[in-house]
């Protein structure tokens, strides 16, 4: 589908971008307006038709206006990454989540990498006043609060990248709702059944929560086991999905920090039988020095 668009294609879908914040559906006689001097009126009808039977974009069900629609934004976000030379070529889809799709891909540099789509669904709904990028979006369209999630992960992940936070995914680059990181072959700590060394999984989580603490000012915000994976061939943990990040000089920071680290130590007390004081683990994440 992405290799039967053409330059002008891409112009067409940028604009329908562009214009998220002023329509959820554009109608035809400004998309016409808009295009007037680089194409004709003939010309531009057909290929909105063209785009609509690709279902990139969808008609209105009453009146003659357009909207994009999540596979559009995903190709014109592909489009953009290989301009950047981020990426030379994707591959299979290795994920999917409520408000993620996860994809193969290879990197400008021959590197394998994964693509993180972000698509915010109806699932939201219940957690944007608990995100710290939801107030305020209630009412704008899942298109824009996954180009929002999108953002906000790339910012965090660079962030952390920058300030040398081990144990988090190297970022790439990133274009409106996606972010391209390094693909960790490992298995969602949920997903695991046993562990050789329980108790040095969870050291290794805890540190990362605390060099993320320290070294680049940032908590997580929703730490959980499905937002951890194990690299079990090398041992080692990775903290994966920051868009819901909290700057630890936000006033509830603190209270987001016990929050994750509680969810946390609950998934390992259950699941491990392991005897883990919250108290003893906030209070050694807050101590002032940096682990290694």
């Amino acid at each position: 589908m992405y290799r039967s668009l053409v330059d002008d294609d891409f112009i067409v879908l940028n604009y329908f971008v562009r214009s998220l914040k002023r329509y959820e559906y554009v109608p035809l006689e400004i998309i016409i307006n808009n295009f007037r001097e680089k194409f004709t009126q003939k010309e531009l009808i057909a290929r909105i038709k063209k785009l609509a039977k690709m279902k990139l974009i969808e008609r209105h069900p009453t009146f003659e206006a357009y909207r994009i629609k999540f596979l559009g934004l995903d190709c014109l976000a592909l489009h953009r990454l290989v301009k950047k030379n981020v990426i030379t070529a994707i591959g299979d889809k290795i994920g999917e989540g409520k408000e993620s799709e996860l994809f193969q891909a290879i990197s400008s540099d021959n590197m394998l990498v994964a693509i993180k789509f972000h698509k915010i669904g109806k699932e939201f709904r219940n957690v944007v006043k608990t995100r710290s990028y939801g107030e305020g979006f209630e009412n704008s369209s899942w298109i824009i609060k996954s180009i929002i999630s999108g953002r906000r992960e790339a910012e965090a992940l660079n962030i952390l990248n920058k300030h040398g936070v081990e144990g988090v995914p190297k970022f790439y680059g990133a274009a409106l709702h996606s972010v391209v990181i390094e693909f960790i072959p490992g298995v969602n700590l949920y997903e695991v059944e046993s562990l050789e060394d329980p108790t040095e999984v969870f050291h290794q989580i805890v540190d990362i929560v605390k060099n993320a603490y320290w070294k680049a000012g940032l908590v997580h915000g929703d730490l959980s086991e499905y937002n951890v994976i194990i690299d079990i061939d090398n041992n080692k943990s990775y903290i994966i999905d920051w868009p819901q990040y909290f700057a630890t000089v936000n006033p509830i920071a603190l209270e987001v920090l016990k929050k994750d680290l509680y969810h946390i130590i609950s998934f390992f007390k259950r699941k491990f039988r392991m005897n883990i004081d919250l108290d003893k683990i906030l209070e050694y994440v807050l101590e002032g020095k940096r682990s290694k």
